[in-house]
C-alpha cells in the first residue's frame, strides 16, 4: 500500500463519494464537507494503481474532514494506515494538535489513535469532536526558554495590562516550521532573561491553535497559582490543560 497526496481533488471526491454510497443510491458528499471541498488536501491510498480509499485533510485548522474506503478494500487496514499518515504529517509539520468530528460508533476506533473525546458527550450528541494532543510530546522535556516578555512589562496588545509571569519561547522549538509555541515560566515573580527548566503542563486554548508551554524547576503545578499566572493571556477564552503524569515526577 501506497499513500500520497492527490493533485486531482475531483477524483478524491468522486472515491468519497462512492465509498459513503448506498447501494443503488449515490451519496453527494459536497453538502456535509462544505464550500472547502475543492480546498482540502487529499491523500489517497493506493495498490498498485487502484485507489482504495481516501482521507481529506483541513491543513489551515489541523483537522481530519474525512475518511473513505471503497467497499472491495474494507477491513484491510486501508483507513488506518491513512488516519497515521495524516497524524506523521501533522507532527513534522509542528502542528500543535489534530482534530476530527466522529459518530459515536468510531469513538473508540480514534481513541486506538491517541485521540480524546473534548468534553463530555451522550447518545443525544449526534457528533463527537476529539482531538490528538500532539504538543503534548513535550510534556517532561528539559527546555530553556528565552524571555521576550518579563515579568512586570507591559503587553503589546492590552492597554494597562502587565504580564504575570514571564513569557518566552524555546529557541530549538521556534526553529522548526510550525505553529508557534509560548513558553511561560511558572512561578518566578521578578524579571528573567532566560530560564530552564522542565515542561510541566500544556495549555491549549480550545478556540484556536495557541498552546504555551508551562516550564517550572517545581516537582507540581498548584493549579490556582498557574490559572492566576495565565488569566490576563487567556481572558474570556476557554483552556485546556494537561499536566506531566505524577508518576514521572
Amino acid at each position: 500500500m501506497v499513500i500520497q497526496l492527490m493533485e486531482d481533488a475531483s477524483k478524491a471526491i468522486a472515491c468519497l463519494n462512492e465509498a459513503f454510497s448506498l447501494k443503488n443510491e449515490s451519496v453527494d458528499l459536497a453538502g456535509y464537507m462544505g464550500k472547502k471541498i475543492d480546498s482540502y488536501t487529499y491523500y489517497g491510498a493506493f495498490e498498485e494503481d487502484c485507489l482504495m480509499g481516501v482521507i481529506a485533510y483541513d491543513e489551515d485548522n489541523s483537522r481530519i474532514v474525512l475518511v473513505g474506503v471503497l467497499d472491495a478494500y474494507r477491513k484491510r487496514g486501508v483507513a488506518s494506515s491513512l488516519i497515521r499518515y495524516v497524524i506523521d504529517l501533522a507532527e513534522q509539520e509542528n502542528k500543535t494538535r489534530l482534530r476530527v468530528e466522529v459518530i459515536h460508533s468510531q469513538v473508540e476506533f480514534f481513541n486506538g489513535f491517541g485521540f480524546e473525546a473534548v468534553g463530555h458527550f451522550n447518545d443525544e450528541d449526534l457528533k463527537v469532536e476529539m482531538e490528538y494532543l500532539i504538543a503534548c510530546k513535550y510534556l517532561g522535556k528539559a527546555v530553556t526558554v528565552t524571555v521576550d516578555k518579563p515579568f512586570g512589562s507591559f503587553h503589546e496588545y492590552k492597554a494597562d495590562v502587565e504580564y504575570p509571569c514571564n513569557v518566552g519561547y524555546v529557541e530549538e522549538i521556534l526553529k522548526n516550521e510550525g505553529e508557534f509555541v509560548e513558553a511561560i515560566v511558572y512561578n518566578v515573580l521578578e524579571p528573567v532573561e532566560s530560564f530552564s527548566g522542565v515542561v510541566m503542563a500544556v495549555v491549549f486554548e480550545k478556540e484556536s491553535e495557541i498552546c504555551r508551554l508551562v516550564v517550572s524547576k517545581q516537582a507540581k503545578i498548584d493549579q490556582e497559582v498557574l490559572l492566576k499566572d495565565i488569566g490576563p493571556l487567556v481572558e474570556n477564552k476557554s483552556v485546556r490543560i494537561v499536566y506531566v503524569r505524577c508518576d514521572k515526577n
